[in-house]
């Protein structure tokens, strides 16, 4: 038989334990029910449901309540306590609030820029497989931003990246190849990779394997291809994409000439590229009845670029 301050020690283990168990069981409650206000578009509820939850230690709530804060959701916009509710979850170990705490640090929002601090927290990220921080932290290497420029360690967080499926990284290395940077110049790998991002449906990697396609660029020249890609990334909105695709328009490299064609995008790759894009609107303007012209840029004032 248990002697009673046995027995007393271990009915307050007992009801601790218990306490303890309700008290997390309380707190997964307020973050379930915030982050399926989230999903839910209710930012209002979700900020209401997630924020004892996060005063109350769970890394999820502390992250997405960092999301509400960074876009304004719910709440009036505040990059400060955004940043500081993703540093809380970072130093828990959550590895995407860490992420973006680096991007904090590299921008200087809510608060001051510090590339060192920015790298420090896409390495910890990285570190846990976090590919967009691989990505994040290869783009300081390369750049030379808080630590010390070594292409070589660029391509080998753009590699780790890549193969996780992270496109903006895929077309990182790309360039890495194309220009021989950390790697042996390789020109046909660079659109090797180049078009795995773009048949996945990046815009800026179907840009540039338009461009090594239009010149034959480790790749055979191909126009006709090379149109097909450029229209692509126009879609998407690319301006680069938007005024190669009016220049071709205008000359008949790969397509039929069509300045109706040409006249719309190159209205469109004003908006971002004014010069370039009026050079050509000039070689065309007179070739073109005013009405149509009229009706083109007001379809391309319309126009919606899709994702």
């Amino acid at each position: 038989m248990l002697s009673r301050p046995i027995y007393l020690r271990a009915v307050c283990r007992l009801a601790l334990v218990v306490a303890l168990t309700l008290y997390a069981r309380a707190v997964m409650a307020d973050t379930a029910r915030g982050l399926q206000a989230f999903e839910a578009g209710d930012y209002e509820a979700a900020l209401g449901a997630l924020t004892p939850a996060a005063e109350k230690g769970d890394a999820a709530a502390q992250y997405h309540l960092g999301l509400l804060y960074d876009a304004g959701l719910g709440v009036a916009q505040d990059a400060a306590m955004a940043k500081r509710w993703f540093l809380t979850a970072a130093e828990q170990g959550h590895d995407e609030a860490g992420r973006i705490v680096g991007i904090y640090f590299e921008e200087g929002k809510g608060g001051y820029q510090d590339f060192e601090r920015a790298a420090d927290w896409y390495r910890r990220a990285a570190g846990k497989g976090n590919a967009k921080a691989q990505r994040n932290l290869g783009t300081l290497y390369y750049q030379g931003k808080g630590v010390k420029r070594s292409y070589e360690d660029a391509v080998r967080l753009f590699e780790q990246a890549a193969a996780a499926g992270h496109l903006k990284a895929k077309r990182n290395l790309a360039y890495c190849y194309y220009f021989g940077h950390g790697v042996a110049q390789d020109q046909g790998k660079a659109a090797t990779l180049f078009r795995e991002a773009a048949d996945a449906g990046y815009g800026k990697a179907q840009h540039d394997l338009a461009f090594l396609l239009y010149h034959g660029r480790g790749i055979a020249q191909d126009r006709a291809k090379a149109a097909a890609y450029f229209l692509e990334a126009a879609n998407q909105g690319h301006p680069e994409a938007q005024l190669f695709l009016g220049r071709i328009y205008i000359y008949a490299e790969g397509v039929e000439r069509d300045l109706e064609q040409a006249w719309f995008w190159l209205m469109l790759a004003g908006i971002h590229m004014p010069s370039a894009s009026g050079y050509y609107i000039e070689q065309i303007r007179d070739k073109l009845p005013e009405v149509r012209r009229e009706a083109l840029r007001l379809k391309a004032s319309t126009w919606i670029p899709t994702e």
